[in-house]
């Protein structure tokens, strides 16, 4: 079958949620991973949130089904992107799309920028291969067959920027003015940051690294204070309560974190910016591109550090610019030939 005919599935996997794309559609999956058993209570299986799969013979709940069903469930965390979590969430990822046997794939993921020369042909090698995936749950339960036969392993936050300047679906520039000036990426996510040099279009290998920082350093720190206010509470609890923003009690009282969090962001900025500093100079940028799931998080306090030197942009859909950019470049690779 020739590459034409291929299906391209984007799939960019972090440590909070994989964020899928096959054509015009998005999918939005939780990183978490558990081994299928007995239900605890009804559940209408046809949701297409749900995602229950035999791959190898292996059964898994994934993603809400996982968080909901299991007490084993366990969100990813392994910075080897070959991980077995991180494989059973790219595969089921690449099965949600698919519904006819013999399907050819090439697949376009990603690998923190200071890892992807290192890695990139492990990663790419991992993926490869021929997959029968029976799904048990979502609207369409069905066995498919398809197989993985091109990688394209991408570095992020390089994703993000292509995904900001090129709209993905007709590839118009949306941004010309970034491939004319210098743009500083920071691809926020749960446990790095990603930081990209993009000059006048240009990645500079150089000026491009991660942090082993992220969310997960600022929810500790509020982890720490509700312990201090008498609320125990895991890590994996307080994410899914600062995403959907709810309320935290002890007893019927409500502990109002708000503070602590803001605060937390704040200590987080500065361990970024004390970094950084050491590494880049940020008089030699004119913007500042903010991706990734803690980039809304984080976009206020790195506006009053920065917002003076550089412009900051932090679109709605930053979590998402990384799978944008991923169809783009392959796309701009494409028309190259």
């Amino acid at each position: 079958m020739s590459n034409q005919e291929q299906t391209v599935i984007i799939v960019d996997s972090g440590r909070q949620f994989v964020k899928a794309i096959c054509g015009q559609t998005l999918r939005l999956i939780p990183s978490v991973v558990a081994p299928a058993r007995e239900f605890r209570m009804d559940l209408n299986l046809s949701d297409p949130k749900y995602h229950w799969v035999a791959i190898d013979g292996q059964e898994y709940f994934v993603g809400a089904l996982a968080l909901e069903q299991s007490k084993d469930a366990a969100q990813e965390r392994d910075p080897d992107k070959t991980n077995r979590n991180n494989h059973i969430l790219v595969v089921t990822a690449c099965a949600s799309f698919l519904h006819r046997s013999d399907e050819q794939v090439t697949l376009l993921t990603n690998c923190p920028a200071r890892d992807w020369r290192r890695q990139k042909d492990h990663i790419r090698q991992a993926f490869l291969g021929r997959y029968t995936v029976t799904k048990k749950a979502g609207p369409d339960r069905e066995t498919v067959d398809f197989t993985i036969g091109d990688v394209k392993v991408l570095p992020e936050g390089a994703m993000a920027y292509f995904g900001y300047v090129y709209d993905d679906e007709n590839m118009v520039q949306l941004h010309p003015e970034f491939l004319k000036a210098n743009v500083l990426v920071l691809e926020c996510g749960d446990q790095t940051i990603n930081y990209i040099s993009m000059m006048r279009g240009v990645y500079r290998d150089d000026d491009c690294g991660s942090l082993d920082l992220g969310l997960y350093n600022a929810h500790a720190d509020v982890q720490k204070w509700l312990e201090s206010q008498g609320v125990e509470i895991t890590q994996s609890e307080l994410s899914r309560v600062i995403i959907g923003q709810e309320a935290i009690y002890r007893g019927k009282n409500i502990i109002d974190y708000r503070s602590a969090l803001r605060d937390a962001y704040a200590g987080l900025v500065t361990k970024i910016l004390n970094q950084l500093q050491s590494r880049l100079k940020f008089g030699n940028y004119q913007h500042l591109l903010l991706a990734g799931g803690g980039a809304g998080p984080l976009r206020d306090e790195l506006q009053r550090r920065l917002g003076d030197l550089l412009d900051i942009h932090c679109p709605e859909d930053a979590q998402w610019l990384n799978a944008y950019g991923a169809k783009v470049m392959y796309e701009l690779n494409r028309k190259k030939g």
